[in-house]
């Protein structure tokens, strides 16, 4: 009994998860809580952030504190008496000026300082305000990449989820063609029996409920593949999509969703960000030509053990200006080519601009001749089944032949599969539409 309740555990444990059906929004919100490609660029907003707040700190002085220890060959003595020579006409003896004017020791041979030392730039040329606006150029930039990231996300998601659905009702309308092909085989086989056909019609049906039971399994295998590739992209969180097939009615003008484009996508904000940070890129050159001003204090502690330490000034302030003149940096050189990665930025961002146009362009009017052919399908669809019901009826009158129904039945099916085709072509078709025009809550009118 307890090994019984044991296998009834554990098979709940290995199928108890329960595939819930799940709208393509919902399953989108959960792609963006979940998915380590946003993640990552949610992680790459926090380093712009930090980095930026390191740019703020440029202007804070800078403090350091040094601790200097020297060892002196022999300590340093002031001898006076030894420098003066000796003359008869000297008042005093020698003796008597050693007695007056003893050896003194100025430093001793082990000298120790601490050191507080303080810079404050006051003028850099402009250089620490240019490399604030880059730091935030950088983080505007980061905020873009995971714009994209999402964007292409969606784009993935909708590709994959709309795979599914167009899988399963491919399957769907594949098992439909297998039972009528059964059908039709079984009512051939009485047909046979009551001597109406030959058995080559009998076996001509055969066949043709053979490939559509094939087909029909490929469509299943091809499902479970496209099922998977959802599981993938939802972190191996199982979902049914939920929804079909079709085309909503709802595109605006085409110049609509160019000028969004031009404005709000993530890729042409990159490369306008990448012009203006080649602008203060040329600032920051050109600050390299202009004069640093700034002011240095230090406190200087010493131990006294010497005549020169105990009448040391503890502290200093000054101010310093430099002036640079000639550098071997390649100041100009480096200036010149700035300005050169700006202009090529420039005319980079201009191709770009005519690109998405050009792809905006293009995607919308495949769009809209999909939607026409979506519609003007529907027509021969319905001229396939009704021309499939009249060969089906004819063929059990016995006048018509089983070569006939099969190519009435693959004219339909033919027309069934590409109307699915030409849906989910369209609905890939929006969704990059959506997607090029930063617009992902609009695609949901389309579903």
């Amino acid at each position: 009994m307890k090994y019984v309740i044991l296998c009834v555990f554990l098979c709940f444990l290995c199928y108890g998860e329960e595939k819930l059906p799940m709208s393509l929004q919902a399953a989108w919100d959960y792609v963006q809580e979940h998915n380590d490609g946003i993640k990552a660029q949610e992680l790459g907003i926090q380093r712009s952030q930090k980095l930026k707040t390191a740019a703020r700190s440029l202007y804070l002085p800078k403090v350091d504190i040094l601790g200097l220890y020297t060892r002196l060959s022999d300590p340093v003595i002031l001898d006076v008496a030894s420098n003066i020579p000796s003359s008869p006409m000297l008042p005093i003896p020698p003796p008597a000026l050693k007695q007056m004017f003893p050896p003194t020791t100025l430093i001793d041979e082990n000298v120790m300082l601490g050191v507080v030392r303080v810079v404050l730039p006051l003028y850099t040329g402009g250089a620490r305000g240019y490399l604030n606006n880059i730091a935030d150029i950088q983080l505007q930039d980061a905020k873009e990449l995971l714009r994209l990231k999402k964007l292409a996300t969606f784009e993935e998601l909708v590709r994959v989820y709309y795979g599914v659905l167009f899988a399963q009702e491919l399957s769907l309308l594949l098992q439909e063609q297998e039972e009528s092909a059964l059908k039709h085989y079984q009512n051939a086989l009485k047909l046979k029996k009551a001597g109406q056909i030959a058995q080559l019609e009998v076996l001509g049906a055969q066949v043709a409920y053979d490939k559509a039971k094939n087909d029909a399994r490929v469509a299943q295998s091809d499902t479970e593949i496209a099922q998977l590739a959802l599981n993938t992209i939802m972190q191996n969180h199982i979902i049914i999509p939920r929804g079909s097939l079709k085309v909503h009615l709802g595109l605006q003008d085409l110049e609509f969703y160019i000028q969004q484009t031009i404005n709000a996508y993530p890729a042409l904000r990159n490369i306008h960000n990448k012009t203006l940070e080649a602008k203060e890129f040329v600032n920051i050159q050109w600050a390299s030509f202009m004069p640093q001003i700034a002011l240095e204090g230090m406190y200087v502690k010493t131990d006294e053990s010497s005549l020169l330490e105990q009448h040391f000034s503890p502290w200093s302030l000054m101010a310093v200006v430099r002036v640079p003149i000639i550098s071997p940096e390649g100041r100009l050189p480096k200036y010149q080519a700035a300005k050169i990665a700006e202009l090529q930025l420039n005319k980079l961002e201009s191709q770009a601009i005519s690109e998405m146009r050009l792809l905006v362009e293009k995607t919308y009017k495949e769009a809209k001749s999909a939607e026409e052919k979506y519609f003007s399908l529907q027509s021969s669809i319905m001229l396939a089944q009704e021309h499939l019901k009249l060969q089906e009826k004819a063929f059990a009158q016995g006048i018509a032949t089983q070569v006939q129904v099969n190519d009435a039945r693959n004219m339909f099916l033919a027309s069934m599969v590409e109307q699915k085709g030409v849906a989910y072509k369209y609905m890939m078709l929006v969704a990059k539409l959506m997607v090029l025009s930063s617009d992902i809550e609009g695609f949901y009118s389309f579903i």
